[in-house]
């Protein structure tokens, strides 16, 4: 065998271990979409109970209690 041919077979089998490679980052990078999408559903579903939560009447009617008992915590400090 050559050095031609030699080469040609060296450089075939990095293209094959590179095209592995490849494949198995593209593998990972399905499985951080998945993971993302995942996460930013909760993230929308967690902002959206807390808009229900401060839309809600006990939620108003509270407001002034948190109000005063925050002013008074920064009082004591």
């Amino acid at each position: 065998m050559n050095n031609t041919e030699e080469e040609n077979r060296q450089l075939r089998a990095v293209l094959r271990q590179t095209q592995r490679d490849l494949a198995a980052a593209n593998g990972r990078v399905e499985e951080l979409e998945a993971e993302l999408r995942t996460a930013t559903r909760s993230l929308e579903n967690s902002w959206s109970q807390l808009s229900v939560l401060r839309q809600s009447s006990s939620w108003r009617l509270t407001a002034p209690i948190r109000v005063f008992k925050s002013k008074v915590a920064g009082v004591i400090k």
